[in-house]
């Protein structure tokens, strides 16, 4: 990851600074006292790990305007470009990383992008300021060494990182040692190793229980498929109970209907022709019954009084 750029919407005396082409190896800010190196240092890392939300005076509230926090570009390590956002808010910021194809990642992809560096170790080995390098007239001897040949590479705090590397070794295992974390996981192995030898003759049980549970399986299967066949025998016996009476009846009326004598006069076709007739006989029921209500109107009509009829009353004397 690379710094290639640093824009400040509000943040100390800064608002609205753009700072481009930052995409060497090492970055160097230089300036006159109060320029604002210290201010440009807080700001990216304000913007990168969030706003600091213990100590107010390391906010650097905007003096000049404009939304408190800004962007930062970086490269990564194949020269695409990712622009990180963060505003001054609750929990340091919510910061938004977009990428150069516009996809749009939050803190987690962010610390993708670092390496997953933490705060302390960025701000101790990789940026650093008047501060860290003053410290090198208070240091002797190999530590002086250290920080000189470590500040050349951009990493000020070399021999602490070695402390601290030592210091973690040291936690992690000692010779004689028994409270190491090494020690506890090499307990801890121990005891899973006597469990498995525990359970070493528990395979054999488990594979003869497997068998019989796929034997309880099949049997299940089989018992499954009788069930369904004699539940559609079933159905079916269903079908021809409720049918019964049916039959018994048809058979009763065809017994009933063979008994009945022969009529050689009776005529061909008597059902559809008397449903002919019948038909006939509906058809003049309606007309008659549309010629009734029509008489009925007229009859209704008639009984109406006409308009002017008290003037016949004076018809002897109209004409005189």
């Amino acid at each position: 990851m690379r710094l290639r750029g640093l824009h400040l919407d509000g943040f100390g005396h800064f608002h609205g600074r753009r700072f481009d082409g930052l995409d060497a190896p090492v970055t160097v800010l230089l300036g006159a006292n109060e320029a604002g190196k210290t201010t440009l240092l807080a700001f990216l890392r304000a913007v990168l790990f969030g706003f600091p939300t213990y100590r107010r005076d390391s906010h650097y509230p905007p003096l000049d305007g404009g939304r408190h926090g800004g962007s930062v570009l970086l490269l990564d390590e194949t020269g695409g470009e990712h622009t990180v956002e963060r505003y001054a808010g609750a929990k340091g910021g919510v910061v938004t990383v977009t990428g150069a194809d516009g996809t749009v990642r939050g803190e987690s992809g962010l610390r993708a992008l670092l390496g997953h560096v933490s705060r302390g170790l960025f701000e101790k080995v990789f940026t650093f300021g008047l501060d860290e390098l003053y410290e090198l007239d208070a240091l002797q001897g190999e530590e002086v060494r250290g920080r000189i040949y470590s500040a050349g590479f951009g990493v000020p705090n070399l021999p602490t990182a070695e402390r601290t590397l030592r210091q973690t070794q040291e936690a992690l295992f000692q010779p004689r040692g028994s409270s190491q974390e090494i020690s506890r996981i090499a307990r801890e192995l121990e005891e899973v190793d006597g469990g498995l030898r525990r359970h070493a003759d528990d395979a054999a049980e488990y594979a003869r229980l497997t068998a019989k549970a796929k034997r309880l399986q099949e049997d299940a299967q089989s018992l499954e498929n009788e069930r369904r066949q004699l539940a559609e025998r079933l159905s079916h016996v269903e079908r021809l109970r409720q049918g019964w009476d049916d039959l018994v009846a048809y058979g009763l009326a065809t017994g009933r209907l063979a008994a009945l004598p022969t009529d050689p006069s009776f005529p061909h076709e008597a059902l559809p022709r008397l449903e002919g007739h019948l038909e006939k006989v509906q058809e003049a029921e309606d007309r008659l019954a549309r010629e009734e209500q029509a008489d009925a109107t007229t009859r209704k009509v008639a009984q109406r009084p006409l308009e002017g009829a008290d003037v016949l009353q004076d018809e002897l004397h109209i004409d005189q």
